[in-house]
């Protein structure tokens, strides 16, 4: 079958943190733009905004987890992941 060097875990890792680097975009680009003015860019805002913003509360929570498990490495992918959420959950609430 399939047979790769990186474990399943660091798989999920890289995966969440593609994910809220997905989310911290939609984030700062929409807050750049006027998504109304066009409407179907309008309608996929409308359609990613809350799960977009639930991503961001949960994701950190997961990572946080996943680098408590690495003992605490420095240079993992789930403290960046950490990092951009909060980066991007502070960009939010203080807009």
């Amino acid at each position: 079958m399939f047979s790769s060097t990186i474990s399943q875990r660091q798989r999920i890792s890289r995966m969440l943190f593609l994910f809220i680097t997905g989310a911290a975009l939609f984030v700062f680009l929409c807050s750049s733009v006027d998504v109304y003015s066009f409407a179907p860019l309008g309608a996929i805002y409308e359609l990613l905004w809350l799960p977009t913003l639930a991503a961001l509360v949960v994701v950190p929570f997961i990572a946080l987890k996943f680098w408590f498990d690495e003992r605490f490495k420095l240079f993992s992918f789930n403290l960046y992941t950490v990092l951009i959420a909060t980066v991007a959950i502070l960009f939010i609430v203080l807009k």
